[in-house]
């Protein structure tokens, strides 16, 4: 389990926004409603969030990365190989990643591959991995069958920007494009766990037109399709970023598999 704090983060300024909302984004509150709220909140926001983003984002590659040799996934690599698990056929690695979650995978990946561990599934619920990251470290190694293409949960673009970031009052879209509009360095910075962006990327497009492992779908977009409760095997009714975890659905497909 890794848990980043970004949302806790998040959550304390927004609070300490409001106040010098016209200010800080030279925009008047009373202009603020709809994609003038949320234009307010991403420009007025941008550097402190950019900031925490970073830093989160740093922490995850240091995991895998640090340089002394001391991330966390690093130790865990040298513990499995003094344990003789390495390459072993005795049990299997599933691997579950929700948003940010993605970030982390795409870097402790490497230390999969070098051990040769049984992984056999991953799973990413409406990943916040930049679509570069992703194809740098995760999506070329699956092209060459050294690891399963992840399948992906993810909302619709619709269902995208019907969810919204502390409430209706704050930020009127996801997390996700929160992400893309003000915590990457590029404003609109192309995103993995956004349709949009995956549909306007022909070659993941393609890649996720196709199958994922024993024949189920690669892609499963929330709300297009139930099945009946514990039959569930690529289905998501999840309405909102943070709730594909807690959907029945979801979890009932993510442990099918």
């Amino acid at each position: 389990m890794w848990e980043t704090g970004f949302i806790e983060a998040l959550s304390s300024y927004f609070g300490d926004w409001s106040p010098h909302a016209d200010k800080l984004a030279g925009r008047s509150l009373l202009d603020s409603v709809g994609e003038g709220r949320d234009w307010m909140i991403e420009r007025s926001l941008a550097v402190p969030l950019r900031a925490i983003w970073g830093e989160m984002k740093e922490n995850a590659r240091l995991a895998s990365e640090h340089r002394e040799q001391r991330g966390a996934m690093q130790l865990l690599a040298n513990y499995i190989k003094s344990a003789g698990k390495a390459g072993g056929k005795d049990w299997e690695l599933h691997v579950v990643a929700h948003s940010a979650g993605s970030i982390f995978f795409a870097h402790m990946l490497q230390h999969i591959l070098a051990l040769k561990l049984p992984l056999r599934s991953v799973q990413f619920l409406a990943p916040a991995v930049e679509l570069a990251v992703y194809r740098d470290k995760v999506f070329g190694v699956a092209s060459q069958g050294l690891c399963p293409l992840p399948t992906l949960y993810l909302l619709s673009d619709d269902a995208e920007r019907a969810d919204t970031v502390g409430s209706q009052l704050v930020y009127g879209k996801s997390l996700l494009y929160l992400v893309a509009n003000a915590c990457e360095r590029k404003r609109g910075t192309p995103i993995l766990g956004m349709h949009a962006c995956l549909e306007s990327d022909q070659t993941m497009k393609t890649a996720y037109q196709g199958q994922a492992a024993d024949g189920l779908p690669s892609l499963i977009i929330a709300g297009a399709r139930r099945e009946p409760e514990g039959k569930e095997q690529a289905s998501s009714q999840s309405t909102s970023h943070g709730g594909f975890d807690n959907d029945p659905a979801t979890m009932n497909s993510v442990l099918y598999r």
